[in-house]
């Protein structure tokens, strides 16, 4: 199987729970800033809806010139 761009790019940027570097499948969650840097990584099991608030403060930040 092929894995795609973005998988190869956020394996192993941040850690998972218990320092695992897997990503299960396409339910990993990461928070991605508007540069592209990985702000933060949530299990499968995080809803969006939790991270409500993360998000809107992310997108409030300014990207890099």
């Amino acid at each position: 199987m092929l894995r795609g761009e973005i998988w190869i790019v956020y394996s192993g940027v941040e850690k998972g729970l218990l320092g695992s570097e897997a990503i299960k499948w396409n339910f990993t969650k990461f928070l991605v800033d508007r540069d592209g840097n990985v702000l933060a990584r949530y299990a499968p099991t995080t809803t969006p809806e939790s991270l409500e608030r993360l998000i809107e403060a992310a997108l409030r930040k300014p990207a890099r010139p």
